[in-house]
């Protein structure tokens, strides 16, 4: 594990937009996982931001998502869909062709996850993923007690989870109570994940992550022993972690 401390969240987003540009620069039809949520978008900003610069191009990277709310319209302002448009597909050079994500309308659900965990395998598995974690250390809709072997599945969201959406779910009167997510063990078997954690309220969830001997065991600490794991957190995320060893200045640049 390599963790990262930045100096605040735009670093913390900088930072991790130019290893992602390095890493599709590196492998251009890469296939890369990307999560929604409030940390990701200041990170979606600099990347089109490097891609209006022509430092990176996405035309053949195969991209997923993590997740997507069951029982959403995919056209609702609230649904992922529309984020991932909104925040990167519609600013980007990626064709639509090359983007799947879980289909929170499907008339089966067992079946739609059964066919988004074959479209990860016909891929070839995740190259990169990118996750966010929250406030209970879930990621992706993987809540605590989520099994290190799951697969794509339907979960039941926690009101942790649904308070940390607040905002953006206060557009739409659409409640969701189900979301449709990758599994743990689509994750642990990334070849690359990239954390990021921004904000005091994640401090615990890294902790756990981090070892600290805490007694909060959440999702986020299977990823404890990936074997290229690198985290990125600002003061604030990193606030409890107890140990300073492995972890790298912040005045250190990663790469």
């Amino acid at each position: 594990m390599k963790t990262i401390v930045c100096s605040d969240p735009d670093d913390l987003a900088e930072r991790a937009a130019l290893h992602l540009i390095k890493t599709v620069n590196a492998k251009p039809d890469l296939t890369l996982c990307l999560p929604t949520g409030k940390s990701p978008r200041l990170i979606y900003k600099k990347l089109v931001a490097a891609y209006e610069r022509k430092k990176v191009s996405f035309t053949a990277v195969n991209l997923f998502n993590l997740d997507e709310y069951v029982g959403m319209a995919e056209d609702d302002p609230a649904s992922f869909r529309t984020y991932m448009k909104h925040h990167l597909l519609n600013l980007i050079d990626l064709p639509i062709s090359r983007w799947d994500i879980p289909d929170g309308n499907a008339e089966d659900l067992e079946q739609e996850a059964a066919r988004f965990d074959q479209a990860i395998e016909t891929s070839g598995g995740f190259d990169c993923i990118l996750l966010g974690v929250g406030t209970n250390g879930h990621i992706g809709f993987n809540e605590p007690g989520t099994s290190i072997g799951s697969r794509t599945h339907i979960a039941a969201l926690s009101i942790a989870t649904l308070d940390a959406n607040a905002d953006d779910l206060a557009v739409t009167d659409k409640t969701p109570s189900t979301g449709i997510t990758i599994g743990i063990a689509n994750i642990l078997e990334a070849r690359e994940v990239i954390l990021v954690a921004s904000g005091s309220s994640k401090a615990l969830a890294i902790a756990s992550l981090l070892g600290d001997g805490s007694a909060f065991v959440w999702p986020v600490a299977a990823l404890r022993n990936h074997p290229k794991l690198t985290v990125y957190l600002d003061n604030d995320a990193a606030a409890k972690r107890i140990s300073q060893a492995g972890v790298q200045s912040k005045l250190k640049t990663p790469f």
